[in-house]
């Protein structure tokens, strides 16, 4: 059998608007999702916003989490996800909590996004736990098989996965804030999902 190539969209380059959705359910908490359009795999910044989503919503030493979780006690569930390929990029912020809590945890949601005093430290501690993370994954062939037919797949060659840490560690702070103030703008679509 030949193979035949896959044929993949290209991105979806549209503006980005602001939309609020709702949804009433039998959940014994509030889910909130805010998020925004960012970019595709191949662009420069795709890697910057995996950093930013480290420092702001991975695990107990994010931003999220301490101010969310640790400082007030507004969620037991607060995070980041970054997700994109060829057709899309998309950043959301996550929390699980009381309906009455939903406007503060989404105020302080948006206020974090600013990434205000942000430091060299923060940075670099964030940088070292991402390459952990990816060292420690693709340990298992299994994995490092399946990140190479991903970055194959998308990138179109598979030796661009070796230069991603070392673009990791070439991000500055100056690089961050760029990306910051580009994509996190009053144009984002929230989803609620409450019991009221």
């Amino acid at each position: 059998l030949r193979s035949k190539p896959i044929k993949i969209r290209k991105f979806i380059n549209e503006k980005q608007y602001s939309k609020k959705i709702k949804e009433k359910k039998q959940v014994s908490h509030s889910y909130y999702l805010i998020g925004f359009k960012t970019a595709n795999i191949n662009d420069k910044d795709s890697h910057i916003l995996d950093l930013v989503s480290v420092i702001l919503g991975y695990g107990q030493s994010s931003r999220l989490f301490n101010e969310i979780r640790m400082k007030r006690g507004l969620s037991y569930n607060v995070g980041c996800v970054h997700d994109c390929n060829k057709t899309y990029g998309y950043f959301a912020a996550y929390v699980s909590t009381e309906n009455k809590k939903v406007d503060l945890c989404k105020k302080l949601i948006l206020k974090e996004f600013k990434l205000e005093n942000l430091n060299e430290q923060e940075i670099e501690d964030a940088k070292k736990l991402l390459e952990g993370t990816r060292l420690l994954k693709n340990e298992d062939t299994r994995e490092l098989a399946v990140s190479l037919g991903h970055w194959e797949f998308f990138k179109c060659d598979a030796r661009e996965f070796y230069n991603y840490i070392k673009r990791i560690k070439d991000v500055t702070k100056k690089d961050i804030l760029r990306v910051v103030k580009k994509y996190f703008n009053e144009k984002y679509t929230e989803v609620l999902i409450s019991n009221n």
